[in-house]
């Protein structure tokens, strides 16, 4: 991603930097964080971003599918952090938390209310801009990324080991977070309606809800669900990590294969 770029040039030269986004797929136009070949780098965010709706308009609609996908992802996020709070006593930021949360409800709900959804471009773009933001003020991605991308980061580490294209980020931590989100609702901690509202949101947009729509076999999402744990120190609704047979389960009960 440019900006990333940009952001990791930033850090080398000690210079302030201006994300100028071009499509509105993750939160990276705004937070400080530089994916580098797959792994996250603490940088500065930018001083300002300056976005051009009629670009982003025009951009790819996966992309713009995908957006939706990173953002739904702060929900679980802050489950998580929750349930780490609650159970190993991490240090939690309630309102960044509540912050992150209330971003992503409000696209969700606008999705649900609205069938044209002639203003789901400029709605998107301040969340992740927002989402951006919360990782800033609570200076830890917590707010933003939580067993979701880590099933999502699970996914691309089996794909580059196996010479595969790497898939669009966002759409990866949509089916995630239909995932986190379904064994958050089992013990308790969402609503089954919230759950469903997830996965109808991502639906109406188009981002993927199903291997097929996604493109991806049966058995590297099982590998991937399975390995997620494992992919950085961070406590998660998939705790010491789950078997094979309940990871088939979930992603059969969340009719994802």
């Amino acid at each position: 991603m440019a900006i990333d770029t940009g952001k990791y040039l930033s850090c080398l030269l000690n210079k302030q930097f201006v994300s100028i986004p071009t499509t509105a797929s993750n939160d990276g136009i705004a937070s400080p964080i530089i994916a580098n070949r797959g792994k996250s780098i603490k940088g500065e965010a930018p001083i300002a971003i300056i976005a051009d709706l009629d670009i982003i308009e025009k951009s790819p609609k996966r992309l713009l599918s995908a957006g939706m996908g990173d953002i739904v992802s702060n929900i679980t996020a802050v489950l998580d952090w929750e349930l780490a709070h609650r159970e190993i006593k991490e240090m939690y930021s309630e309102s960044s938390g509540i912050f992150s949360k209330t971003i992503a409800i409000e696209l969700i709900d606008y999705v649900l209310e609205n069938n044209d959804l002639k203003e789901y471009s400029k709605k998107l773009l301040k969340a992740l801009i927002g989402s951006g933001i919360t990782i800033s003020i609570a200076n830890s991605t917590r707010p933003a990324s939580g067993s979701e991308h880590l099933f999502s980061h699970s996914l691309d580490k089996i794909n580059k080991e196996n010479n595969n294209k790497l898939g669009i980020h966002g759409e990866q931590c949509g089916i995630g977070t239909i995932i986190s989100s379904y064994l958050h609702y089992k013990e308790g901690n969402i609503s089954k309606e919230e759950y469903i509202n997830i996965k109808i949101a991502l639906e109406k947009v188009g981002a993927p809800i199903n291997r097929k729509q996604i493109g991806l076999d049966e058995d590297i999402l099982i590998e991937a669900l399975i390995n997620a744990h494992k992919i950085r120190n961070r406590y998660t609704i998939f705790r010491n990590g789950l078997s094979k047979e309940k990871a088939k389960n979930i992603l059969e009960n969340t009719y994802i294969i």
